[in-house]
C-alpha cells in the first residue's frame, strides 16, 4: 500500500508491439504517420478542411490503403457522392489515371490498361463502399450497436451532419474497437481562422484532427520553397498521443492523391 492508503500501481511498459492501443496502420503518407504514428482500431480521426481542399481525395487515400495494404475489412461511406464518382477517385488514385479523364471518358488505350491492372487488387480487397443520399445514416443503423458483428474501419466522407453532436455516435463506434475517420467541413470543427485555439468543445471526443490545404499554405506557416502549386499542408492540430504540427506533401491534383514529397524544388508528376 502507498502512504495514502491507494493500492501501489507499478509503471506499465509503454514499449508494446505497435505502440500504445494495439497495432498502429501506415497512411501511407511517412511524413503524416511521424505525426499520428499510423491509425489504429479504437481511435476517432477527424478529417477537416476548406471546400475543394482536397480532403474526400485523402480519406479515399486512408481507404485504399487500410484495405489494400494492411487488408482490413473497411467501408468508405460517402453520403454526397455517388458510386460512379467514388470508385473513379480510387481508380485514379491507384492507377495514376487522371481523374479527369476518367469523368470525361477521355481513357486513353494506355490508361486503359492501367486501369485493368489497377481495378483486379482493388476488387480483392476488403473495401466496400456505400453511397449516396442517406448512406452515413443507413450504415450506422446497420452496424451500431451493443453486439457489432464485425469489426473494422469505417470511413464517413461528408456524412452531412447538421450537428457535431453525431460525433458521439463515431466514438461509441471507435470504444467498441471501429477505426473510425469522419470528414467533416471546417466550420463544424474549428469555429474561426485560428487552428487549435478555436477547435468545438464537441470536438473533445476525437483522437485526431487533421486539416488539409492545396493551396495558400501561408496560412499554417508554409516555408517558401512549399508555398507553390504541387504542395499540400496536412495540420495535425488535435492529437492525443501529443504531437501536432504540419506536414507538406505532394498533392497530385490530376490523380487526386498525396505523396510524400520530392526533393525540394522538383515536382513530381511522374505517375509511375
Amino acid at each position: 500500500m502507498s502512504s495514502h492508503g491507494l493500492p501501489r500501481i507499478g509503471l506499465a511498459d509503454p514499449i508494446l508491439p505497435g505502440g500504445w492501443g494495439g497495432p498502429r496502420h501506415s497512411t501511407g503518407l511517412a511524413l503524416l504517420d511521424e505525426r499520428i504514428g499510423g491509425l489504429s482500431a479504437g481511435e476517432l480521426c477527424v478529417v477537416t478542411g476548406a471546400p475543394g481542399q482536397g480532403r474526400s481525395s485523402l480519406v479515399a487515400q486512408f481507404a485504399s490503403r487500410l484495405a489494400g495494404h494492411h487488408g482490413i475489412a473497411t467501408w468508405l461511406v460517402s453520403s454526397r457522392d455517388d458510386s460512379h464518382v467514388v470508385a473513379g477517385r480510387l481508380l485514379s488514385q491507384a492507377a495514376r489515371v487522371p481523374l479527369r479523364h476518367i469523368a470525361d471518358d477521355r481513357v486513353t488505350p494506355e490508361e486503359r490498361e492501367r486501369l485493368s491492372i489497377a481495378r483486379d487488387p482493388l476488387l480483392a480487397a476488403p473495401l466496400n463502399v456505400f453511397a449516396g443520399p442517406g448512406a452515413a445514416e443507413y450504415w450506422i443503423s446497420e452496424h451500431l450497436g451493443p453486439a457489432p458483428q464485425e469489426l473494422g474501419a469505417v470511413l464517413f466522407d461528408d456524412p452531412s451532419w447538421e450537428s457535431p453532436w453525431d460525433l458521439g455516435r463515431m466514438r461509441e463506434l471507435a470504444t467498441s474497437g471501429w477505426l473510425v475517420v469522419v470528414m467533416l467541413p471546417r466550420p463544424s470543427v474549428l469555429d474561426g481562422p485560428a487552428v487549435r485555439a478555436d477547435l468545438l468543445d464537441e470536438i473533445g471526443v476525437v483522437d485526431f484532427v487533421i486539416e488539409v490545404r492545396i493551396s495558400n499554405l501561408g496560412a499554417v506557416g508554409a516555408p517558401a520553397e512549399y508555398n507553390e502549386p504541387g504542395y499540400a499542408a496536412i495540420s495535425v492540430i488535435r492529437n492525443r498521443r501529443g504531437v501536432t504540427g504540419t506536414v507538406f506533401p505532394q498533392f497530385l491534383e490530376q490523380h487526386a492523391r498525396f505523396v510524400d514529397p520530392a526533393p525540394l524544388g522538383r515536382i513530381d508528376w511522374d505517375p509511375a
